[in-house]
């Protein structure tokens, strides 16, 4: 795809300057670095990813459609999870499934609150729950906080409500 965008931009070379098919070869390549740089988000797992392209023009296509994925997908993890438990894990009883069942519930406590602390700790506490399993379980003090974490959240979710 890196040459499809190159590849226009040597297309539009070979137009007549200010042309309509000109200027409609630079729009595709921009168009294919901006896909480019929003499907490289979403594919990456890394923490340093490169702009592979030269041309300016370019370059700021890719790191827009970029930075419009990460704006798109900054709920990625939670999104995976839910999509995990759905397919995979609906009705079993195991202790990964209740782990990753809370830690959907503390993604789901970070995404509605307003408190940016409690979103930190919530997605903190998500983050580690979605790494518990069976052989490796949390430790009875982190359980005990985890547990505390939920039922306060959950108190207050009910006083909101008026349950």
């Amino acid at each position: 795809m890196i040459s499809d965008a190159t590849t226009q931009l040597l297309l539009a070379s070979f137009e007549e300057e200010g042309s309509e098919l000109e200027i409609t070869r630079h729009e595709q390549a921009e168009q294919i670095a901006y896909d480019l740089g929003y499907f490289e988000f979403i594919a990456s797992s890394k923490s340093e990813i490169t702009n592979p392209f030269d041309q300016p023009n370019l370059q700021q296509s890719w790191d827009n459609g970029y930075t419009k994925s990460a704006i798109d997908n900054k709920n990625r993890d939670h999104e995976i999870l839910e999509k995990q438990l759905w397919e995979n894990t609906i009705g079993v009883e195991s202790h990964q499934t209740q782990y990753s069942l809370a830690a959907l519930s503390l993604f789901n406590i970070a995404e509605h609150t307003g408190d940016t602390q409690i979103e930190h700790r919530a997605k903190q506490l998500a983050h580690e729950m979605m790494s518990y399993n069976e052989e490796s379980p949390p430790s009875p003090e982190r359980q005990q906080e985890i547990d505390q974490f939920l039922s306060q959240q959950a108190l207050r979710l009910s006083q909101s409500i008026d349950i």
